[in-house]
């Protein structure tokens, strides 16, 4: 639910064979490696390097950082999910961006 956001490890066979930091909406698997090359997370505080933690195969590095970071995270993805009004311009917002959404 959109309450409580699970994140997790997923590899996308036979596209990309490498496992990726992901979180899941319902049938609906997001790829946060793809969201952080789209620099969605790049504000956020205490997230150095969005790419890099997102990118890796384990969920160690996220995992690593502090309560409000995991929390500012989860925010960000409800944000980009559900309310698109509070998005910060039209290419963060999902429901318009036709390439996130192919991927």
């Amino acid at each position: 639910s959109l309450a409580n956001l699970p994140f997790g490890v997923v590899s996308f066979p036979p596209t990309q064979s490498r496992p990726r930091c992901c979180t899941i909406l319902g049938d609906n698997v997001i790829d946060l490696s793809l969201l952080a090359d789209a620099g969605l997370f790049n504000d956020i505080d205490g997230l150095v390097s969005p790419t890099s933690t997102f990118s890796s195969s384990t969920l160690n590095s996220f995992m690593a950082l502090s309560r409000p970071v995991w929390s500012a995270v989860r925010t960000r993805l409800y944000t980009l999910l559900v309310d698109a009004s509070s998005s910060q311009d039209a290419t963060s917002d999902l429901s318009s961006n036709t390439a996130l959404q192919a991927a």
